[in-house]
């Protein structure tokens, strides 16, 4: 989870697999799946 301090960076985020959270301002979340993906085969 990620509350980014401004529009600008919300938008990075949004750009490299974040997802807004509802109703919560620029606070932003990636599922783990997605952050797996990110990471060197173990």
């Amino acid at each position: 989870m990620v509350d980014p301090d401004n529009e600008r960076l919300a938008a990075w985020y949004a750009a490299n697999g974040f997802i807004p959270t509802a109703g919560n301002g620029l606070c932003t979340f990636m599922k783990m799946a997605t952050s797996r993906a990110y990471l060197p085969p173990s």
